[in-house]
């Protein structure tokens, strides 16, 4: 996959269109047969690395695919960068049954601007408007390389919501950086399907009957699981495994009253030997 971006070099607080083009790396063809998975072909996770600006963004958000972009393998949108500096966009697609992550630099404004850096500290709560998050977990700390259910809890005005509906098939769309840029993750709601699909992961692992192949194949099956409201709120649980210690950033969009808006928090994952996260939170 490669990205370009008109004008080439981003002006912050105008509008830029992003380009991707996708080929086979044997031959330069394009791939033109993407699977759709939570209604897009192509998802895009944009942030600033200072982690002040966020965008989850698509080429369907704001016209349908045309015949040429079918047959090129080229998607493109319109973003406009908030202020100037340096931003991460990773596009995650999924091509037969198999999900995959490309990642791309994009300087907005001089070149050579210093690299941003995280000043916020760890956070569990977020406000947007009349809305306030709070993000809680199922273990004490945070610990890598262990399965973690989270849970994002949604009032508006003290009230608890209770009329969350999904957005792109799924009542949450999770984004998660550490802090230097690295190890994106992307996530969902943590549906009891989803949770089924797992445990028979988990005792297949057991049974000495786990690979790769299954667990992409597994992964396939929960990501194209027909769309289903089963949180109205005011939790949502996801799941997720931190790969590494270290402080990360994680942005949650939701749709209370169908209204999509990004919660945004950040979290402290040690590790078992020498944790230095913070005890887990109770829900407020």
């Amino acid at each position: 996959m490669t990205v370009s971006t008109l004008p080439s070099l981003p002006i912050a607080g105008q509008e830029t269109i992003i380009t991707t083009q996708l080929s086979y790396a044997k031959n330069g063809e394009p791939v033109v047969d993407l699977d759709i998975l939570y209604q897009r072909l192509v998802h895009n996770f944009i942030t600033q690395l200072d982690f002040t600006a966020f965008a989850h963004i698509h080429n369907e958000d704001f016209s349908p695919l045309t015949d040429i972009q079918k047959a090129t393998g080229t998607l493109s949108f319109p973003y406009t960068f908030p202020s100037k500096g340096n931003y991460r966009m990773v596009s995650e697609f999924t091509h037969q049954k198999r999900s995959w992550t490309k990642h791309f630099d994009l300087s907005v404004g001089e070149n050579k601007i210093p690299p941003s850096v995280l000043q916020e500290k760890v956070s569990h709560s977020s406000v947007i408007g009349k809305y306030h998050a709070t993000l809680s977990y199922s273990t004490e700390k945070l610990i890598e390389k262990k399965q973690t259910v989270l849970e994002i809890l949604i009032h508006k005005n003290n009230v608890p919501v209770s009329n969350l509906q999904l957005h792109l098939g799924s009542e949450a769309h999770v984004a998660i950086w550490r802090t230097d840029g690295k190890n994106f993750g992307h996530t969902h709601s943590y549906t009891p399907k989803m949770r089924e699909l797992m445990d028979a992961m988990k005792h297949d692992d057991q049974m000495g009957s786990h690979s790769r192949k299954a667990m992409r194949s597994l992964m396939y099956k929960v990501m194209s699981t027909p769309e289903e409201l089963v949180f109205k709120g005011p939790i949502i649980p996801l799941l997720h495994t931190f790969p590494e210690t270290g402080i990360y950033k994680i942005f949650i969009e939701c749709a209370p009253g169908g209204l999509p808006i990004v919660f945004d928090f950040t979290v402290d994952v040690g590790s078992e030997r020498h944790d230095s996260s913070h005890s887990g939170l109770q829900h407020h």
